[in-house]
């Protein structure tokens, strides 16, 4: 959470080019994506390897690009319910 509000707060004012946007949304995308299927049991957690997902999803929200997978209505859901849920 406080990664978000830093972005928030010190990222009001993206002067990325669009290309710098897409490569850092399908970046962060593709982090994402290791970090749910190379996650396992055996990984100590809380510890360094949290960040990996926190970074990733900065880097996706950094861009400040609209997509169409993630415009998904399924996905929305999940990311509406998500903290509910982990509670």
């Amino acid at each position: 959470m406080v990664s978000g509000g830093l972005l928030y707060t010190l990222g009001s004012q993206n002067r990325l080019s669009s290309s710098a946007r897409t490569v850092l949304q399908y970046l962060g995308l593709l982090i994402l994506g290791m970090a749910v299927f190379a996650y396992n049991s055996t990984l100590a957690w809380p510890s360094y390897w949290a960040l990996l997902p926190v970074i990733a999803s900065v880097l996706v929200m950094a861009a400040q690009r609209d997509n169409k997978l993630l415009q998904q209505s399924w996905l929305q859901w999940c990311g509406n319910v998500s903290y509910s849920l982990y509670l």
